[in-house]
């Protein structure tokens, strides 16, 4: 039952990692898992009171929603603060869940995943570039791009590569010391060294490092002190043939509110993208990972999955984990069918939750405009992409009808709907016009 109580609720997990924001998914369900399951009732152990009220309060429709399409008799779930009987559930961040055995004495290494290396790394169209640059950087420290910046949406194999980097050249060098951090992270640390005095120590630890690797870089735009200090730990690296690794949701030049000094560091290396992978390069995916666990599915199952993922590898190991639960669970074998059945569910969960707000909200938030000029009248370049942006998600995402759209849009002329919704399918056709309604679709599913 253990086992069992385990798959339950990594599945849940996975379902619930597409559903939210990285950032609560990373903050409230690590150290979490399945304590309990009697009379219908599923007891969920989290690790403090805080957190519990927190989850019960703000995730309790959706932690009971994606239990109840693994066990059929959940009636409820309950919290209680201790130790999930199952020790092995644990809320898997992308930055460190396995810490590779290395020098005890390296204290300036940060924790990077042992698990994701080049060898599992599924390389297609979209990522090749990105994937080639990676390999050269980590035979070739600080020699050949330096810094070197990946970007795409989230959930596409950034963190991925990041970490196959650090794994390849602590591989070669075990005595390298290399970190790796969110910006966030970074700016907590910088914090902590400015309320202890101690800056000089903060820029000291850093600038000793043989790598760094800053992962989602975006989050810095506006913290000014930070900034400053970043600006100076990468000269000085930068400087000392220091290896830089980067990533970001966007180029360089896209993000707000970041120096121009700064954007010109970062463009003086190579900038790379990954973008949303082909069917095909997300079925070799789900087969490398369904491999990874014992469990193997047939290459029409692995083109299922792949078809019925529209935005990123991290919607795609949810499905999985969600076929896999269900399989392990009532003893059956991954049918076609089953599938199916099982994509339906999660798709109808998604789109409950969608309404025309939320794209007007996440649109707005996306291209940083008022909600009022969206709804406008006005003829800005700009606004005016916005505009259809949200009209033609109304129309893919919701299936709204287009007289529909026009009253959700502020009371326009159906006709207005229809030219708007075609105008941005033609607009497709170019990479940047894809990868931004890719990035907005991604942050309607959080």
């Amino acid at each position: 039952m253990q086992t069992e109580l385990s798959s339950i609720w990594n599945a849940a997990l996975g379902e619930l990692e597409v559903t939210l924001s990285r950032a609560s998914f990373t903050t409230w369900f690590k150290n979490t898992g399945i304590s309990d399951f009697k009379n219908g009732v599923v007891t969920v152990a989290v690790p403090s009171g805080f957190i519990k009220e927190w989850i019960q309060n703000k995730f309790h429709k959706q932690i009971k929603e994606a239990l109840s399409q693994l066990l059929p008799d959940v009636k409820d779930v309950a919290y209680k603060v201790g130790a999930p009987i199952i020790s092995e559930v644990v809320v898997k961040d992308e930055v460190s869940e396995k810490i590779a055995e290395k020098p005890k004495d390296l204290i300036e290494q940060a924790p990077v995943d042992a698990r994701y290396t080049f060898e599992n790394f599924v390389v297609g169209p979209s990522n090749r570039l990105a994937h080639a640059a990676a390999l050269s950087v980590a035979e070739n420290p600080g020699q050949t791009y330096n810094p070197l910046f990946i970007y795409g949406s989230t959930g596409l194999g950034k963190t991925h590569l990041m970490c196959a980097i650090a794994n390849q050249i602590l591989k070669k060098s075990p005595s390298k010391k290399i970190s790796f951090l969110s910006s966030e992270n970074f700016t907590k640390e910088f914090i902590t060294a400015v309320k202890s005095n101690n800056r000089e120590g903060f820029a000291d630890r850093y600038e000793k490092l043989d790598a760094l690797l800053i992962d989602d870089i975006h989050f810095l735009a506006g913290r000014e002190g930070t900034i400053e200090q970043f600006f100076h730990v990468f000269n000085s690296l930068h400087h000392s043939k220091k290896q830089i690794i980067i990533s970001s949701d966007r180029p360089p030049k896209a993000i707000q509110n970041l120096p121009q000094r700064l954007v010109s560091r970062l463009e003086g290396g190579l900038i790379t993208d990954i973008q949303t992978p082909d069917t095909e390069t997300k079925a070799a995916i789900v087969r490398e990972k369904s491999e990874e666990r014992n469990f193997p599915l047939s290459d029409e199952a692995c083109i299922l999955l792949a078809e019925a993922s529209k935005s990123n590898i991290r919607e795609l190991e949810g499905l999985l984990n969600q076929v896999m639960a269900t399989c392990q669970l009532q003893g059956i074998e991954p049918t076609l069918e089953l599938i199916t059945n099982i994509i339906g569910k999660s798709t109808d969960a998604k789109l409950s939750n969608l309404t025309p707000e939320k794209i007007i909200r996440t649109v707005t938030h996306h291209f940083e405009i008022k909600k009022d000029d969206l709804l406008s009248q006005k003829r800005d370049q700009e606004i005016v992409f916005a505009r259809q942006t949200a009209m033609y998600l109304m129309r893919e995402q919701l299936g709204y009808s287009y007289p529909k759209i026009a009253r959700a849009m502020g009371g326009r002329d159906h006709t207005t709907i229809m030219y708007g919704c075609e105008k941005l399918r033609k607009l497709l056709k170019f990479p940047e016009t894809k990868e931004t309604l890719e990035q907005i679709i991604d942050k309607l599913a959080q």
